[in-house]
């Protein structure tokens, strides 16, 4: 079987909560060079042999799929989850049928979501190689051992990728102990969330959150989750409670976005032009 050297950072299945007119595109707005454009969903939020390593470095196209395969595997699982939440609140919500209840197993398969994709973007990524280059740099100095970057990279690909999920159970516990909501944009609004190359945001207005990160208790971890649903997980512990809250105002909307666009590394994606700017 032919394996795609195109490998997403952000699950297309993800996206698609965000299309432009339901078609297989998104609006884009790329805060670096300040322009708008449409893309196909199939050109972002991906980068050539993303989580692919060399295992024979003599044969270049030789590359490990072990990270990706097992990402392609959980992604199927993970796109039920969604598929199954956003139908369940919109059937509920917006055509008045009666709520299903969000089983302790979806649960569990939508905080593994958020623990893969908190941890597989750029932002992260790349600040994990920047601080692994410069120590095998000094290393490869003191041994007198030639590389180059990719090289190096490489290296560090095949170190540090299959571990990179080892603490997911960790994550998993913490969560748990803290409360689920989801905040829906009443029908009669018609502004929508707008989602980036950074989703998930992980917040704390009493204390840095670069330094505590989700351990702390008053941190909260967030994502919009389609263009009228954002899921947020709390201080508060209510075992085994959803809460669902019906967000009516405009301005609220708009200042969720705002955190949300600011999350983003460069890209901000949605199905409205006018929300990107």
């Amino acid at each position: 079987m032919k394996k795609s050297k195109k490998q997403h950072y952000v699950p297309r299945f993800y996206l698609k909560g965000f299309l432009h007119n339901d078609c297989e595109q998104l609006l884009v707005f790329d805060k670096v060079q300040n322009k708008t454009f449409l893309k196909n969903i199939e050109e972002v939020c991906e980068q050539n042999y993303y989580y692919s390593y060399r295992d024979n470095k003599k044969n270049y196209n030789d590359y490990n799929y072990l990270v990706e395969d097992y990402l392609s595997r959980k992604e199927y699982e993970f796109s039920l989850v969604f598929e199954k939440i956003i139908k369940n609140i919109e059937d509920h919500y917006y055509k008045s049928k009666e709520m299903k209840r969000l089983f302790h197993e979806d649960r569990q398969n939508l905080l593994e979501f958020l623990y893969y994709q908190i941890l597989r973007v750029p932002k992260y990524i790349d600040k994990l190689f920047f601080n692994g280059i410069k120590y095998l740099k000094e290393l490869n100095k003191k041994y007198n051992r030639v590389q180059n970057e990719k090289e190096i990279v490489n290296d560090l690909k095949s170190i540090m990728f299959p571990r990179l999920f080892n603490n997911v159970q960790e994550f998993i516990s913490i969560m748990n102990k803290r409360n689920l909501a989801f905040f829906i944009i009443d029908k009669n609004i018609t502004e929508c969330f707008v989602s980036t190359d950074n989703p998930v945001l992980i917040t704390n207005s009493e204390i840095n959150v670069d330094r505590v990160g989700i351990i702390d208790p008053r941190t909260e971890v967030s994502i919009p989750i389609s263009k009228n649903i954002l899921l947020v997980i709390g201080k508060t512990h209510i075992k085994y409670k959803l809460e669902y809250h019906i967000i009516n105002s405009v301005d609220r909307v708009k200042n969720l976005n705002v955190l949300i666009r600011n999350n983003a590394m460069r890209f901000i994606y949605s199905g409205q032009e006018n929300l990107l700017n």
